[in-house]
């Protein structure tokens, strides 16, 4: 649409869109766009945050209203901003553009939603009791890392301990060497059942932080241990055996030792703690499909980050859809507070009758002090007897997986720990 402008030259010269639109309209639109930026910049502070945003008293939820209400604002910016009084082609194309936006968004959220799931499904654990079980037959598995538990364990004919360590290996795991003797412990010694005399015998139980994952054969702390109290003595020789499984929980430690390790007469059982003994063991994992078409995982990562970890964390199965044959159903009584209570207190009741001493060494928690106080269990807790700045942070030493030299000062803190008991 044009008119003539009167002039010498006679130049047609188009008509301005929004020409004639009345200052207080052009001024209410800045406003209105004001306040679509003002929602869009919450939604990205949301996403930012991984849920609910707060500075100073300000705080923003609710991405999807605030992302209506920002597009809401915009386009009635853009109907205030160039006026109503325009003909209906421009109004046409106005609202093909909104469509095509929202269209492309609306893709582009749907595709980001696809290679997310596909994405989660590809690079989820491989803990299913099926899968070590295709493993230990010789079928292939795909294996995710170089840390990939399956390469040291196989399924166990004890089925209340789902796997064990492979006897008699020596190769490189995750870069680090690896042995594990003819009974099945990562040892590169040898060991009679029967205790020869003038030997004080420490068993470890534990998981991957006594087991020393992540570090070179005898680095781990009972290793160090065994080789710093022989060292030192001039009376008894010394054997600390370390029995410790990745993955396994309390209730595993105890039936390892009452099926496996209790013929060996320990006069010390040192049970090598995790936060993560309150778990149900590794293995007991059903595969997720990320079929679910009640939830979006995309829109749940942008903006509620807890939830999405919840929906991506891995499930035990159901008790019905565990193989009984491969996994005995009490194992899923071993959970939370009570099944840790339960089995230490069968592991006391083990000590008294055998007449050997037990302590809980590692990173207790509150939640975990309480249990063994509950059962009446020796502790010591590396996280509160050993100051944060007390060693140089490239020691992990209250990380789950220290460092070598992590181990090697809490072997020193636990020989002080046995020896301030008189146990030594």
């Amino acid at each position: 649409m044009s008119h003539e402008h009167p002039g010498s030259s006679g130049i047609t010269v188009p008509e301005t869109i929004g020409a004639g639109v009345p200052r207080w309209m052009r001024g209410l639109s800045y406003i209105f766009f004001l306040l679509g930026c003002s929602l869009l910049l919450m939604v990205c502070l949301i996403a930012w945050k991984g849920g609910r945003w707060e500075w100073g008293g300000i705080s923003a939820s609710s991405p999807g209203d605030r992302l209506a209400g920002a597009a809401a604002c915009l386009i009635i910016w853009l109907m205030l901003r160039d006026g109503f009084k325009r003909p209906r082609k421009e109004w046409v194309s106005l609202f093909g553009r909104i469509f095509l936006l929202t269209a492309s968004l609306g893709l582009a959220f749907f595709m980001a939603e696809r290679l997310l799931r596909i994405h989660l499904r590809n690079t989820q654990g491989f803990s299913a009791i099926e899968d070590l079980t295709r493993f230990h037959e010789g079928r292939n598995v795909k294996v995710q890392s170089q840390h990939a538990l399956t390469a040291l364990v196989r399924v166990s004919a004890n089925s209340k301990l789902i796997y064990e360590l492979k006897p008699r290996r020596e190769f490189r795991f995750a870069g680090r060497r690896f042995k594990s003797n003819s009974m099945g412990m990562r040892d590169s010694l040898e060991y009679a059942e029967h205790k020869p005399a003038g030997t004080v015998r420490i068993i470890g139980i534990g998981d991957s932080g006594m087991f020393g994952w992540g570090n070179h054969q005898d680095e781990d702390y009972l290793a160090v241990l065994e080789a710093n109290l022989n060292s030192k003595s001039t009376g008894p020789r010394y054997e600390v055996l370390n029995t410790a499984v990745p993955g396994y929980n309390t209730q595993q430690e105890l039936e390892a030792f009452k099926s496996k390790w209790l013929a060996f007469a320990p006069d010390i059982v040192v049970i090598g703690w995790c936060n993560n003994d309150f778990d149900l063991p590794f293995f007991l994992y059903g595969k997720n499909d990320f079929d679910d078409r009640d939830v979006s995982y995309f829109y749940e990562f942008l903006f509620d980050r807890k939830t999405y970890r919840e929906l991506i964390e891995p499930r035990v199965l159901p008790a019905k859809k565990i193989d009984e044959n491969l996994v005995d159903p009490e194992l899923l009584l071993g959970e939370g507070e009570d099944g840790v209570g339960r089995a230490l207190g069968e592991l006391k009741r083990l000590g008294e009758a055998h007449g050997f001493k037990i302590i809980g060494f590692g990173p207790l928690g509150s939640r975990a002090i309480r249990v063994f106080e509950k059962i009446g269990v020796d502790y010591y807790s590396t996280s509160r007897e050993i100051p944060k700045d007390k060693y140089p942070r490239e020691y992990f030493i209250h990380f789950m997986h220290p460092a070598a030299s992590g181990h090697k000062a809490l072997a020193t803190h636990l020989e002080d720990a046995l020896k301030t008991r008189g146990w030594l």
